[in-house]
This record gives structure tokens, sequence and C-alpha cells, in this order.
């Protein structure tokens, strides 16, 4: 959090999948900072453990901020990222530059 809290506080949060709604599959809050975009997102009650999430930026790296353990995937696609979350109700904080 010390990492990215001056980023979150100048940044502009947007929301790549919509507003949430509390029976929502899947969450995903954003924030634009200067040099980077930090994506949270939350696999709730799915039975998909994948997601395709929306970008409209070139995406040229993808960071994982957290959990430290190493059990979820991303990948790029021409207008978004993928993120794979294995289990249900677990989520992942990401850099995407």
């Amino acid at each position: 959090y010390k990492r990215i809290r001056d980023d979150i506080a100048k940044a502009i949060p947007f929301y790549p999948i919509g507003l949430p709604k509390h029976s929502d599959e899947w969450m995903c809050l954003a924030f634009r900072c200067e040099n980077c975009t930090i994506l949270a997102v939350w696999r709730m009650d799915s039975e998909e453990d994948t997601i395709t999430i929306p970008l409209s930026f070139e995406i040229n790296n993808v960071e994982k901020l957290y959990p430290l353990k190493d059990d979820y995937k991303s990948s790029k696609y021409s207008d978004g990222l993928k993120v794979t979350l294995p289990n249900k109700y677990c989520a992942v904080l990401l850099e995407v530059k």
C-alpha cells in the first residue's frame, strides 16, 4: 500500500466493467495514475475463473502488487486484459503500464 498510496491520492477512479452491484460475479475498480493504472479485481461467486476486462489503452506490462502468492494469471488481448483467479471470493491488485 505504501508504494501506491501517493499515486492513488492523485488518481482518477473508474470502473472498467461497470459500477458493482451486490449480486455481481466479478468486480473491478481501477485508478488511472500519472504513469500507470492500478487495477483491483475481485472474483465473487462466479463459476468462471476468468474475466475479460476492457481497457482503452495499450498494455505493455502487468505487475502483481498483491497478494504475494502467485495463483493468478493475466494475459493481454487487443482491447484489455484477461484475469484468471482460481478461487471464488479472492482478489488481486495489479499495476498496468
